[in-house]
């Protein structure tokens, strides 16, 4: 496994995607800003979303402030998660189906098109992704435990919210989680009634804390206890180009019924999106077959 980490990590070092000047630019000069103790919310001008973003924001602001404005500096944590990352999947894969299992698992991971691109570049996707899938493994861990007590699930269930909630500071997507989450939970009540409430009310507990401190953070900062949603509607308001509206870039096209375009994406477009993507090596679909079988 060490050996695959080393590999993961020069391959990653030795194609980096390098500085991009998009998002990451953007968070980039805001995690600068405030790395000098420059940065102002009420005079910020940029996209409303990135200084919302804590998770990736503050954590590079660091980096700078210890490294230096550089490629590296911008790189440090991004590819930190990426290997965080790898690990993670190595031990779900091996708890699930054993060490080789997990090896290969973490091996095949190495030359996963989109974790090199994105892996030091400063965009929030593969933190996100890291600490939403620590939480993930240890939902895992606590129902696969023989005779796990109360105590324990409430603690790797809290574990999990927290990291959850670490999730949701890097980016707002991790709401997708949500639903697999319910759907989880209506199937504990059904198949094992009782028995893993605990665990579940420690990742509420978890996930809650960290919203409700982040409200609370930004009520003493900008008076307003709703700053993060209130960022993430203007966002919508301002770059509506890049979200699903009509005629927009990422949108549908002009004239399409709403309900016509719902259905298309989702029928058609997303599972065309995920299952047949090179830049996922077509795991996904690989996964829905090896799941079936």
């Amino acid at each position: 496994m060490l050996a695959i980490l080393v590999l993961a990590v020069a391959v990653r070092v030795l194609f980096p995607a390098g500085f991009i000047p998009k998002d990451d630019a953007e968070t980039a000069r805001v995690a600068y800003q405030m790395a000098q103790g420059e940065f102002d919310y009420e005079t910020y001008a940029g996209p409303p979303v990135i200084p919302t973003r804590t998770g990736i924001v503050l954590p590079t602001a660091a980096a700078m402030a210890v490294a230096g404005s550089s490629e590296i500096a911008i790189a440090i944590y991004p590819l930190l998660s990426a290997v965080a990352l790898m690990l993670l999947i190595y031990f779900f894969a091996a708890r699930a189906y054993g060490h080789y299992a997990g090896a290969i698992a973490a091996a095949i991971w190495v030359f996963m098109p989109i974790d090199i691109e994105l892996a030091t570049t400063l965009w929030p996707e593969v933190p996100a992704s890291a600490f939403a899938f620590l939480a993930l493994y240890l939902i895992y861990r606590a129902r696969t435990e023989d005779d796990i007590s109360l105590r324990r699930q409430v603690m790797l269930g809290g574990f999990a919210g927290l990291a959850f909630g670490a999730s949701w500071l890097c980016k707002a997507s991790v709401i997708y989680f949500v639903p697999f989450c319910a759907l989880l939970l209506a199937t504990d009540l059904f198949r094992f009634r009782e028995r893993f409430m605990p665990l579940w009310g420690g990742v509420a507990a978890g996930s809650l804390a960290v919203l409700l401190g982040e409200m609370v953070a930004y009520q003493l900062i900008n008076d307003d206890f709703l700053y993060r949603f209130h960022s993430i509607e203007r966002n919508y308001a301002l770059y509506p180009e890049f979200f699903f509206v009509e005629g927009a870039r990422f949108g549908y096209p002009e004239g399409m019924p709403f309900w016509k375009a719902i259905i298309k994406r989702v029928v058609f477009d997303g599972p065309q999106l995920i299952f047949m993507q090179p830049q996922f090596l077509y795991l996904p679909l690989f996964g829905l077959l090896a799941s079936a079988y």
